[in-house]
């Protein structure tokens, strides 16, 4: 005979939300940004022509005055596997160059004067 098998799940109730209204304990935002397509957008102009035209891109980051401050931006990385790289000691830590803006996602790895590092949902910078 076989011994019974007992078997209890704790019921979640109401403490699930959908992932809509899910966000994140220190949320960090792009406060300039111009648009709001499942991620930011902010917009920058295009000098020049040809195969290197040139402009500067501004992105401030943001989060709630009673989480803390941003004291450093760690890490840059552009594309799907952004976040990859920003999670993996494979990479450099660092910046030694500007990052070029070519209308990829873009991630940041940020870190607050507490400590504690935040890894930002993708934004976007869209030519105009």
């Amino acid at each position: 005979m076989r011994p019974a098998l007992n078997v209890s799940f704790t019921p979640y109730g109401n403490k699930l939300g959908s992932l809509q209204d899910s966000p994140a304990a220190i949320p960090v935002t792009i406060a300039n940004q111009g648009y709001f397509e499942r991620f930011s957008v902010v917009t920058t102009t295009v000098l020049g022509t040809g195969a290197t035209p040139s402009g500067t891109i501004t992105i401030n980051l943001s989060i709630p005055a009673d989480k803390g401050k941003i004291k450093k931006i760690n890490k840059i990385a552009a594309g799907n596997s952004g976040v990859e790289y920003l999670q993996s000691n494979n990479y450099p830590h660092y910046l030694t160059a500007a990052v070029a803006g070519n209308d990829q996602l873009r991630f940041f790895l940020i870190t607050l004067e507490n400590g504690t590092q935040l890894i930002t949902t993708e934004g976007d910078v869209r030519r105009i």
